[in-house]
């Protein structure tokens, strides 16, 4: 079997069998299917039932029992694994028609470690689509593996999700990273895929990518991803952080491998500054008590790769952790307010409109500041309201302000610094004066 393709379930009787059927009516015959239901209280295992019986030599069924817990769909699937690579494949997402035989077409010709697959976003009402990095095969295809490691570290983006992997079964056990980091966390699965995907990148040896989209991510009300409060966002991203870190000690990546990671952990702890101006005494002493426990990793690996993680390193030297965390929020609150602190414009446009673009639009509001609404380059989000705030493509702005800007100022709000000058000049484009527009 060259292909087995993991589909992890529960409570999802509405979008399973669209999942599955899109990828068993495909007209390949190397490949299996290993459904794991995590103790569905829904119809999902009645669908499944039906469907393996359809399907009995490709597609094998297993339901667990209660008590659930978020990975262990996971965990059990990864027993079940007889293809030479697999592939994951969340229950309420689809494959795209023939991208099964374009796979299979890569394992057989290339045979590499690890193909990186692209995705489109189906994204239904109440939630946001989110657009995948604009990734180059020409600057992996062909090339070493460094150089393709080296490419994606600079590439804004780069979505860390497992689904667009498709990888030899020898490293699997790169996935389990119960081997790597000794954690017990409440949010472990969302934990988990990014620190599972910088282990299984960085731990194989040869890249591909199929240039051509394979996966459909359905973005949805109530999945893991969407149904995090703020708090538990803030607290996921400070915690992932330092496990980043914890991970590049463990596994001693040096050079080219530990910048990748490195980069990483900036992104994570980018967004928890985000989303941190409101932390309450006791919520700093959790975070505390995770950074206390993990210190000596983060001065082994030291801040010589990352300013932020040697600002934070300094800080704790000096300060201790608690009154580091503080200060290197108040700092960042800080840089914000100077941001601000010369302009007089009536309206604000925030650009784009990502995770940091609508963190930067709740401090905005806390400060009663009139946003007029966010900015982003997507088409399918011109309209679409979140947060309260509504979002337009650029040329709707130039019809919103009769091409006359005075009076706003437009913020560019990105964690990818490599792309803030791209977004000033596609402001400058629209006619804006660059004294009206500015970086947080």
């Amino acid at each position: 079997m060259l292909l087995t393709i993991i589909v992890t379930v529960y409570n999802l009787e509405k979008y399973i069998e669209n999942c599955l059927m899109s990828i068993l009516l495909q007209d390949n015959d190397d490949f299996e299917v290993v459904v794991v239901d995590n103790g569905s209280d829904d119809n999902s295992v009645v669908i499944c039932e039906k469907i393996q019986k359809l399907y009995p030599q490709k597609m094998t069924f297993i339901k667990l029992d209660k008590p659930t817990f978020i990975g262990r769909a996971h965990i059990e699937a990864r027993k079940m694994v007889t293809g030479d690579y697999f592939q994951f494949v969340d229950g309420d997402d689809k494959l795209v028609n023939g991208s099964i035989n374009r796979i299979c077409d890569v394992i057989r010709e290339k045979k590499p470690s690890l193909i990186v697959g692209k995705f489109v976003t189906e994204a239904t009402i109440g939630t946001t689509s989110i657009k995948d990095a604009d990734i180059k095969s020409e600057n992996i295809n062909g090339r070493t593996y460094e150089e393709g490691i080296e490419y994606l570290t600079s590439l804004p983006s780069f979505h860390p999700v497992l689904w667009r992997f498709v990888v030899k079964r020898e490293y699997l056990r790169y996935f389990y990273m119960g081997n790597f980091l000794k954690i017990n966390h409440k949010y472990w699965s969302s934990v988990s895929d990014w620190l599972a995907f910088t282990n299984v990148l960085l731990n194989v040896n040869s890249l591909w990518v199929i240039e051509e989209p394979f996966y459909v991510y359905c973005r949805r009300e109530g999945s893991t991803g969407n149904a995090l409060s703020k708090k538990e966002s803030r607290d996921n991203y400070y915690i992932t952080s330092i496990l980043m870190i914890l991970l590049t000690y463990n596994m001693d990546f040096q050079g080219y491998k530990k910048k990748f990671a490195i980069s990483r952990f900036e992104l994570l702890f980018s967004n928890f500054l985000i989303q941190a101006d409101a932390l309450k005494e006791d919520e700093v002493n959790a975070l505390v008590e995770w950074t206390d426990e993990y210190l000596p990793a983060m001065k082994s690996v030291g801040g010589k790769e990352s300013k932020l993680l040697q600002s934070f390193l300094t800080e704790i030297e000096a300060n201790g952790i608690e009154k580091a965390i503080q200060i290197i929020i108040k700092n960042y609150l800080d840089s914000f307010n100077v941001c601000f602190k010369a302009k007089n414009k009536n309206k604000i446009y925030v650009f784009p409109m990502g995770i940091k673009g609508r963190g930067v639009v709740a401090l905005l509001k806390d400060r009663g500041e009139n946003v007029a609404g966010f900015i982003d380059n997507d088409e399918m989000k011109n309209g679409i309201i979140v947060d309260g705030i509504q979002c337009f493509s650029r040329e709707r702005v130039r019809e919103r302000e009769n091409d006359t800007f005075e009076n706003c100022v437009f913020v560019i709000a990105t964690i990818y610094r490599e792309l803030e000058e791209k977004l000033k000049n596609q402001l400058l484009e629209m006619g804006i004066d660059e004294e009206n527009i500015v970086f947080v």
